[in-house]
């Protein structure tokens, strides 16, 4: 199968023919065997991004909620790659990745220690809340997805 017509059936959610099944799992496996995973680069930005703060005294209180935060993040990007690499519009990864780039700029820039508690807690809201609602999304999405193409396989359609 052609990337053009790959790009085209990635335009909706329909179930997909045994053709498109064995190149989008071609393609995945391409991507877990050859390519850097983005997950490991989402990881290593906010173990980055961590390490600004873990000296303040206003990080001590979040650390769980932060570790929680990452951890459904890396998720979300992870399963956005899968969904994305399958054909299907993903952006929450994307999302992420950029909001992590974007809180690494000033905290590279200023020194944390020297921030209030209330800007730091608002600084790591801003990576908690997103991270746990696209977390939400991006499940969902795979869940509604799978469950599309297990109803597909029963009625014979695919593999």
């Amino acid at each position: 199968m052609d990337l053009e017509k790959t790009s085209n059936a990635a335009k909706s959610d329909e179930p997909r023919t045994p053709d498109e099944v064995t190149d989008f799992n071609d393609r995945v496996w391409d991507m877990v065997l050859r390519k850097v995973h983005v997950v490991a680069l989402y990881v290593f930005l906010q173990i980055v991004l961590v390490s600004f703060f873990q000296t303040h005294p206003a990080y001590r209180g979040w650390r769980i909620w932060v570790y929680t935060g990452q951890f459904l993040g890396a998720w979300c990007v992870f399963y956005g790659t899968l969904l994305r690499d399958m054909g299907f519009r993903a952006n929450g990864g994307m999302v992420l990745m950029g909001l992590t780039v974007l809180a690494l700029v000033p905290a590279a820039f200023m020194d944390p220690r020297s921030w209030d508690d209330f800007r730091v807690q608002v600084f790591l809201l801003c990576q908690i809340i997103p991270s746990v609602f696209l977390w939400g999304v991006t499940l969902v999405r795979w869940r509604i997805l799978k469950t599309r193409y297990l109803a597909a396989q029963k009625e014979g359609l695919l593999p």
